[in-house]
């Protein structure tokens, strides 16, 4: 909570200071806001995935049975594995449908991914469209409970650890590169699991999930910071923010 408190305080104050209305932050990634259904639909940010990342999913409303198992049930919008349900077998899919089926939100079913590790890439780009990211940080979610587990920050059996200084400005570039396959986002965090970081520079992972909407800096929970470290972070990646929703392009 301090955290969220802190980014928002110094996104307002950096925002006064390049000019920028701090509200139009809720315009930013707007050209991703599915407009009919008035969220960002995961379903939708689904399709903008390249198929060699891509990880079979779908809308769970035709109750299709999976190939294999476990399976993850993940409302079409939410935020911090929020809602995000496990199956490891068909008597458990069963249970859970039954569980949402006066639900009034749409469902996805997603397979699992089978990288050994999972990795949350977080980026900011605050120039015009097409450039590099300013800023890009790579944290593992480390999670021994569980080979499938549902990792977030809600999960307090899993602890994210940053990893970023382990990939040099080269690998990092590349990870940029990747990310702009993917969409000419001015902030995200996309989860992806890999067997190691070697695997994740060289493109061999299996895309979790693109979150577009507040993609909050996942490093920041890392127990090693000290705050006068996250206000160090915090300060710059809002500083680039601001930057961002001067420069974005507007639908």
């Amino acid at each position: 909570m301090h955290i969220t408190v802190l980014l928002t305080i110094f996104y307002i104050l950096n925002s006064i200071r390049v000019r920028v209305g701090p509200w139009k932050f809720f315009r930013v990634n707007s050209r991703y806001f599915s407009r009919e259904k008035g969220i960002f639909s995961k379903l939708e940010i689904d399709q903008l995935i390249p198929e060699r990342w891509h990880l079979r999913q779908g809308f769970d409303g035709d109750h299709i049975e999976p190939d294999a198992y476990p399976v993850f049930l993940k409302p079409e919008w939410g935020q911090n594995g929020n809602g995000i349900l496990r199956a490891d077998s068909a008597e458990q899919l069963a249970d859970i449908r039954s569980g949402y089926a006066e639900d009034n939100r749409r469902y996805m079913i997603q397979e699992a991914a089978t990288g050994e590790r999972e990795f949350e890439i977080f980026a900011i780009r605050s120039g015009l469209e097409g450039s590099h990211h300013d800023m890009i940080t790579v944290t593992e979610s480390v999670n021994d409970t569980d080979k499938y587990p549902i990792n977030s920050v809600n999960n307090k059996q899993t602890v994210y650890l940053e990893r970023t200084d382990r990939f040099s400005a080269e690998q990092l570039s590349i990870l940029s590169g990747y990310i702009q396959e993917m969409g000419d986002f001015a902030i995200t965090r996309f989860c992806a699991r890999a067997d190691d970081e070697a695997a994740l520079t060289a493109g061999e992972f299996k895309i979790v999930e693109i979150n577009l909407f507040i993609p909050f800096p996942i490093n920041l929970v890392d127990p090693r910071y000290t705050w006068s470290q996250r206000i160090r972070f915090i300060n710059k990646a809002m500083h680039l923010l601001a930057h961002a929703t001067r420069n974005m392009k507007y639908d």
